[in-house]
Parts: C-alpha cells; structure tokens; sequence
C-alpha cells in the first residue's frame, strides 16, 4: 500500500525533469529509473542483462564518457547522489521503459512504467505543439547574430574612415574619446 502512495505522489513533472536528450533521443538513466522502480540500480541492470534481448540498442545503450561528463555537468550530479559510479550509466529510451516492466515482475513496475511512459508522450506532444514556435525562435536567433555581424562591419568603417586624433588637435578641442567602443560612436566634451 506504501508503495502505490509513492508511486501516486510522484508527479508527471518530476519524471519529465529526469527525462534527458542524449544522441538526439529522450531518455532516461538507469539510477533514475531504479529509484522510481524502487530498486537498486544494480538489480535493474542484472535484470536488463539477464533479458538482454529485450533490449537492442534502440531501446537501451550505455553512455560513453564525454556523455556522461556533460550529462552529470547539466544535471548537477554530485558524488552523493551517484556521481561517483565505476561503470558509465545506461539510459532507456520510452520503448525501454516498457520493457523493464517485463523484466521486474511486479505490480508496481507495471505501474511506474506507465507513468513514465505517460510522462515520454506528454513531452512529445508538447515539443510537436511547439516545434513552429522553436523554429521561430532558432529564426529570429540567426537574424540577430547576422545583424550583429552588420553592425560590426558598419562600425569598424566609421572607426577605419575617422581621421586619426592628434594630441594636438585633443588638447585643441577639448574633445576625450570615452573609450574604444565609445569612440566609433561619440566623443565627450569635456568641461
């Protein structure tokens, strides 16, 4: 009965916050899914390893180094939580979350596994709804980065066409350029 009450607790936004991409797919972590399971993650794996053909690489992969090195850097593993394991990780795609729940044999894993699966589609759908939006984004982020450049070269003209200031002629006017960036744009008089 107390593990139905995890289980119902555990919301869909915290299974979607332990959902990465990795290699261009969502999955998720063998430790995160041992503690949703409520295994131990070398359980999860033995268990994977005994029904290995459940799992191809589409479904199942172990993380090389540099992955996991970025992966611990975005999630702020830290030795505590598991930072410091001897094997890298494996990670479960949404059709590998579906199989552990053959492989635990129990009712909670039935369970979990639906949730998380749930949690896979709910992503999905929303990262589809939103897929104009993100190139809309991504757009708008080319056109500033080429504004930018424009800028830059307009800039760097004005500052190659300006005649070069003598300390004469700064002592004359009473002109003090304000800095490099400021002096392709203004001069400051000063009183």
């Amino acid at each position: 009965m107390e593990d139905k009450l995890v289980i119902e607790s555990t919301s869909l936004t915290e299974i979607q916050a332990r959902i990465y991409l990795v290699r261009g797919v969502q999955v998720m972590i063998d430790r995160d899914l041992a503690l949703f399971y409520q295994v131990e993650t070398k359980q999860l794996n033995r268990q994977v390893k005994r029904n290995i053909g459940r799992f191809p690489e589409d479904f199942m992969f172990q993380l090389a180094k540099e992955e996991w090195e970025t992966l611990k850097c975005q999630i702020g593993t830290s030795n505590v939580r598991g930072g410091d394991r001897r094997a890298l990780p494996y990670v479960f795609t949404e059709h590998g979350v579906s199989q552990l729940s053959g492989v635990l044999h129990n009712e909670l894993a039935e369970e979990v596994s639906v949730r998380i699966i749930r949690a896979f589609v709910a992503m999905r759908r929303f990262i589809s709804a939103n897929a104009g939006l993100f190139q809309r984004v991504d757009r708008l982020e080319q056109q500033q980065a080429l504004t930018n450049e424009r800028i830059d070269l307009v800039l760097d003209k004005i500052e190659d066409l300006s005649p070069a200031v003598t300390t004469e002629q700064l002592f004359a006017t009473g002109y003090v350029p304000l800095s490099r960036w400021a002096s392709r744009l203004r001069w400051c008089w000063v009183c």
